[in-house]
């Protein structure tokens, strides 16, 4: 058995070793990239794959398969069984067969390629067994950050020259 107060000591040594923790406070009227991910066991960094079974819910609001929680995601779904099932981003997919979603096609991948903040709202008719595989982008993330940065230096620059300021 071990000593508790060793582990402890153990912990805390190990803290100090790591220094402090840097935060990031950025400043809000300059775009910036966010920060790289300190631990790559965050939850922004894992590949999700699962089974979704899907519910009748006829006259009731589709079900979110995806809540848009990641900066960029790419979401491919499968259906493995016969259908009809209909997704897309916004939450009207309903009736299933009305156009208003993307149907998907038994044992083909459909993948979609989503931002923060966008749901995939996902309807069917019968129940049917959709395979989920949520990929995280984190390249992406950074891309959008260094146009984000770019596009300000671009609007400054051209705000000056247009304005005269010095």
């Amino acid at each position: 058995m071990t000593d508790p107060r060793k582990v402890l000591a153990s912990r805390q040594a190990s803290v100090l070793r790591a220094g402090p923790v840097q935060t990031h406070r950025p400043d809000r009227s300059i775009a910036t990239a966010p920060p790289a991910a300190l631990n790559e066991g965050q939850a922004q960094n894992k590949t999700e794959i699962y089974t979704y079974f899907t519910k009748v819910r006829s006259g009731k609001a589709p079900d979110i398969l995806y809540n848009g929680d990641r900066l960029w995601a790419k979401v491919t779904l499968t259906l493995e069984n016969a259908g009809p099932v209909a997704v897309g981003n916004k939450s009207q997919i309903t009736p299933v067969l009305s156009g208003k979603g993307e149907l998907l096609q038994t044992d083909e991948p459909r993948s979609f390629w989503i931002g923060k903040g966008t749901r995939l709202y996902i309807a069917a008719t019968t129940v049917n067994r959709v395979k989920v595989e949520v990929e995280p982008i984190p390249w992406l993330e950074q891309m959008s950050g260094v146009l984000s940065q770019l596009a300000g230096v671009a609007a400054g620059m051209f705000g000056r020259l247009m304005g005269g300021t010095k």
